[in-house]
């Protein structure tokens, strides 16, 4: 018989008003926990400073207590514990999807860097599963949601700036500027953009990706313009802001310095994994497009003596498709190509779950994904 884990559970729960907490060791399958109050709490939390080497399943009655009447009594680990469980679940349909949006807001004032990222990653990652005709509904909540406090926190940073302060700003404008498209940050990312190289490193590639893909100008300037950069960080932001073009033609002549004989290959191939998880297909089946077509020379042009580190973005850029009438074949298409590399079976095995993992989450998320959206307020 396998020695089960022994697990540290420690609660916070209303205690009259105030706060409680209590700990136990669940050393079975079950266990049980007394709690010091004349009532029954009115919120529980079941990972106390989420400390806890667990994920709680929350009903959503619980999780709707949480969220109106104990989360000031909260701190920011809990919040976020509390919200990524509820992520978790929502992703594989085991709570409701707005239960889960429904508490990015209370994430974005005083949390953490890493806290406010988690609230921006959600609905983010939902851009895929977002449908034509309910696309300008779902940029309009991400600039709702994200536009104000992406506006205080401001394209520059500031002289009291944390680092905490600095990842928070990049994700916001992101989801705000790039995702969400909105207009008065664009316009202002796109003249800081002019003059990117001194920007910090913290908001350089997002101000410069959304500048490039705004103003064709500017894109004309980074294409002319990046093959005389010589520092090779900055150089990567140039590279990974012209391929996320959204517009067809820009990125097709993007993706003609790939193979352009005075950049380095080992730079330029990091472009085609730059549209990948950019929002729609159009990024990602373009760069699909340019590798079948250029494959013999890509895979030719690769050092002999190239690690996985170096190929494996070309298999993540197909099993990315998540598309589950496409899934054999591109299985097929991987193999074929790239199952001699050294190491390969066992990366391809890894990208193809990751793929089969994706394509039950958007059969499980779609529908949801579509009720959310059409009953958002215009």
């Amino acid at each position: 018989m396998t020695q089960p884990w022994i697990v540290p559970v420690c609660i916070a729960y209303d205690r009259s008003g105030d706060r409680g907490e209590a700990c136990t060791l669940l050393e079975g399958p079950t266990g049980s926990l007394a709690l010091d109050t004349r009532s029954c709490p009115r919120w529980v939390l079941p990972n106390a400073s989420g400390r806890g080497y667990y994920r709680s399943a929350l009903t959503e009655a619980q999780a709707t207590s949480l969220r109106d009447e104990g989360w000031n009594q909260l701190s920011w680990f809990e919040r976020r514990t509390v919200f990524l469980d509820l992520a978790g679940a929502a992703a594989i349909g085991k709570q409701p999807l707005p239960l889960a949006l429904s508490l990015v807001p209370k994430l974005l004032d005083g949390g953490d860097g890493f806290t406010v990222g988690a609230a921006v990653a959600l609905p983010t990652s939902l851009s895929q599963l977002v449908p034509d005709d309910l696309r300008s509904a779902y940029e309009a909540w991400l600039r709702r949601t994200f536009g104000p406090a992406a506006e205080r926190a401001g394209l520059l940073a500031k002289r009291a700036d944390t680092l905490d302060d600095e990842i928070a700003r990049s994700w916001l404008v992101s989801g705000a500027a790039w995702f969400g498209r909105d207009p008065k940050l664009i316009d202002d990312a796109t003249k800081l953009a002019k003059n990117w190289h001194t920007l910090p490193t913290s908001i350089r590639r997002t101000v410069l990706t959304i500048g490039v893909d705004a103003n064709p100008a500017l894109f004309e300037q980074t294409m002319t313009g990046v093959a005389a950069e010589r520092d090779r960080a900055r150089r990567w932001d140039m590279l990974r802001a012209l391929a996320g073009v959204r517009d067809p033609e820009r990125q097709a002549r993007a993706f003609q310095l790939i193979l352009d004989a005075g950049l380095d290959l080992n730079d330029t191939l990091q472009m085609l994994s730059a549209g990948r998880n950019r929002p729609g297909t159009a990024s990602r089946d373009s760069a699909q497009a340019y590798f079948r077509e250029h494959q013999a020379a890509l895979l030719r042009g690769l050092r002999h003596d190239s690690t996985a580190i170096t190929w494996e973005p070309f298999v993540a850029l197909f099993t990315s498709t998540c598309d589950a009438d496409r899934r054999d074949a591109i299985a097929a298409y991987v193999r074929a190509t790239f199952g001699s590399l050294p190491g390969a079976g066992r990366i391809i095995a890894q990208h193809l779950e990751q793929m089969d993992q994706c394509i039950a989450q958007r059969k499980s998320l779609a529908s949801a994904v579509r009720t959310w959206l059409t009953g958002l307020d215009p």
